[in-house]
C-alpha cells in the first residue's frame, strides 16, 4: 500500500478516513454496542485529530482543538467547556462533567441549559448545557465537511494538511486479508 506522496492525494487519503472510516466507525460504535460515553469519548479524539490537519500541527492542543470548533461548528457549542469537560474530565479521568448533561436520544434538548442544577457530589448548583449524542455527531461530520470544502479551496490550508499528514497521518487500517498478502511478500526465501 502505497502512501500519498503529492497534496492532492493527501488530501483524498485525509478526507476519506474521516468521511468513509472514522465517522461511520463511531456511528457503527454507538448504534450496534450502544456505547454512549465511549462514543462521545471518540467524537472527542476524531475533533481533536481533525483540529491537527486544520492547524498544520504535529500535535493537536486546546488551541487548536478550540479554533477547529469554533470555526467550523455550529454556534452554541463552547469550545472552552468541550475541551476542559471533555478532554480533561471525561477521556483523561473518565469521570462526569461539570458543564454539560451528556445525553443521546433527546434531540430537542440538545445545546438547552439546565438552570441551577445541584451536584448530587458536592451540592453546589451549576447550569448544565445538554450535549446531545446524535447531534453532536452530526454537527462534527458536517463540520469535517466544511473542513474539507475550505482545505480543497485554499491553498494555505491544503499545505497545513499535507504538512500534518507528513509527521501524523490518520490511521491506517490495514485488514485481515492485506496483512496476510503483506506478510507473504515479506518472507525471504
Amino acid at each position: 500500500m502505497a502512501l500519498p506522496k503529492n497534496p492532492n492525494e493527501k488530501f483524498d487519503s485525509v478526507r476519506n478516513a474521516y468521511l468513509a472510516h472514522i465517522i461511520p466507525s463511531i456511528r457503527l460504535v454507538y448504534e450496534k454496542a450502544n456505547q454512549v460515553r465511549e462514543s462521545f469519548i471518540l467524537v472527542h479524539c476524531a475533533i481533536l485529530s481533525l483540529s491537527g490537519f486544520y492547524a498544520g500541527s504535529k500535535d493537536t492542543t486546546g488551541t487548536t482543538y478550540r479554533k477547529f470548533i469554533a470555526d467550523f461548528f455550529p454556534t452554541g457549542y463552547d469550545s472552552d467547556n468541550l475541551w476542559k469537560d471533555l478532554r480533561n474530565h471525561l477521556i483523561h479521568a473518565y469521570t462526569i462533567t461539570r458543564s454539560y448533561v451528556l445525553a443521546h436520544k433527546h434531540s430537542e434538548k440538545h445545546l438547552s441549559v439546565a438552570k441551577n442544577v445541584k451536584s448530587e457530589l458536592t451540592g453546589i448548583p451549576a447550569d448544565l448545557t445538554y450535549l446531545n449524542f446524535e447531534n453532536f455527531l452530526d454537527d462534527f461530520e458536517k463540520s469535517a465537511k466544511s473542513y474539507f470544502k475550505k482545505a480543497k479551496l485554499e491553498p494555505d490550508l491544503m499545505t497545513k494538511l499535507s504538512n500534518r499528514y507528513d509527521v501524523a497521518p490518520p490511521v491506517i487500517y490495514i485488514s485481515d486479508k492485506e496483512i496476510a498478502v503483506y506478510a507473504k511478500k515479506s518472507i525471504r526465501h
